[in-house]
């Protein structure tokens, strides 16, 4: 708690030394336009104020630059401690996935997730392995809407343990009244052989109060949008968003935090309304049948 409090009083002290900056750099302003008025030349006075002023002008964007960098810092630790709670969150719920696993197996794999959370670095894309625990902890604490943009790779929707628990965290979040909008961005020509398959068809015959599904073709997406998506990604109702990244026939992701960011996905996702058809049961039976 002190640490806290010490954090808040520092930035309550850099923000009033902003402020009391921006008043003294206005009023500085204010006394060398009276000066310019003086058609008969400027005085040394006039100098003076010119050269105070940029003084004031330099500490004012120290002064908010450090704010800004202090925040930014702030808000990464604030998300990772609050991923940290998270993942325990999961791990407590003894989750079916991890019984697949040897006590071994399951503790090297903990240990390796926990490690990567505390090491959070936006531009760096997480193992395989662990990047699947975090989105497993992500949507089994969800407490908003989820809204994902699913690019059928070949390596999505297979029938393996993470996919299948993928699907279960997935499915759950609707007996906690969250509503989980997913846009499926497949090629006409494989829309049969990419949707038709196990997972797939329990998204489908869930209960559709709470989980929505959308076809887009990626045929008719502008190419700016479509590298916008770039390998699909789910936006945790404007919390995080999970950005997939496919190499070495391997999903891995990354996690971006920045509000900026998260807008900007957001904004994507709402852009893709324009080309999305429901999957529901008229598009099963002139696609998938």
């Amino acid at each position: 708690m002190k640490g806290k409090n010490d954090e808040s009083k520092f930035r309550n002290v850099i923000t009033i030394g902003a402020e009391i900056a921006a008043i003294l750099s206005l009023i500085l302003n204010w006394l060398m336009y009276q000066n310019t008025k003086n058609i008969e030349g400027q005085s040394y006075e006039v100098d003076t104020l010119v050269i105070v002023s940029l003084i004031v002008n330099i500490v004012l964007l120290i002064l908010f630059s450090i704010v800004l960098i202090r925040l930014f810092v702030v808000n990464l630790k604030g998300k990772r401690h609050s991923l940290e709670n998270m993942f325990k969150a999961y791990i407590s719920s003894e989750p079916p996935y991890l019984r697949t696993k040897n006590s071994t197996e399951e503790s090297v794999l903990i240990t390796k997730t926990k490690a990567a959370i505390k090491q959070i670095d936006e531009s760096k894309a997480f193992d395989q392995d662990v990047y699947y625990m975090i989105l497993y902890s992500l949507f089994h604490t969800a407490e908003g809407n989820i809204n994902v943009v699913s690019i059928l790779d070949d390596n999505e929707w297979v029938d393996t343990p993470e996919e299948d628990e993928f699907l279960r965290v997935n499915l759950a979040v609707s007996e906690r009244k969250i509503h989980l909008n997913r846009i499926f961005v497949v090629n006409k020509s494989d829309v049969k052989d990419k949707l038709d398959n196990n997972s797939i068809s329990s998204f489908i015959a869930a209960d559709h109060t709470y989980i929505h599904l959308f076809v887009v073709f990626r045929e008719k997406l502008t190419r700016s949008l479509a590298n916008d998506i770039g390998g699909g990604y789910i936006d945790f109702d404007k919390y995080a968003v999970a950005c997939d990244v496919f190499s070495d026939t391997e999903i891995r992701g990354t996690l971006k935090f920045e509000a900026k960011e998260i807008e900007r996905y957001y904004k994507n996702f709402m852009r893709l309304s324009e080309y999305y058809m429901p999957l529901n049961q008229e598009f099963i039976d002139k696609y998938l049948k």
